[in-house]
């Protein structure tokens, strides 16, 4: 009898060590305005959504006391920050998701994440 009950707990206790990723449990909020990711340019999406979520953080006067020190506020930072952003995004490898206070940007704007993620894929285009 000791056995069984013993076998029992030892299965309850497996079966409950099963972790997932927080966004496949979790899947990403839509935005209602639709989402253009034609021509994906810097100049165009990308700045948009780095001045909405971003800068305000991670601008050259304001990166060493809220950001960091990751400045994104010219191409050149935004392109060299971008993989490690769009982790942060997801609040992989970070203490807190990106931006702050917030569950990161790929559950709450997941058309901003799109525009970030496809401008790394089409190698950054100005």
């Amino acid at each position: 009898m000791k056995r069984i009950v013993l076998s029992a707990l030892v299965l309850v206790c497996i079966a409950s060590c099963y972790y997932d990723k927080y966004y496949a449990i979790h899947p990403p909020l839509t935005t209602s305005t639709g989402c253009d990711t034609t021509n994906i340019k810097y100049s165009g999406q990308v700045q948009t959504v780095l001045n909405t979520y971003c800068i305000s953080c991670h601008s050259t006067s304001n990166a060493a006391n809220l950001g960091g020190g990751y400045v994104m506020d010219t191409y050149g930072d935004a392109r060299h920050q971008a993989p490690l952003a769009l982790n942060a995004m997801k609040g992989i490898g970070v203490p807190n998701p990106m931006p702050k206070g917030t569950a990161g940007l790929y559950f709450t704007d997941s058309c901003s994440y799109n525009v970030i993620k496809l401008w790394i894929s089409k190698n950054y285009p100005q």
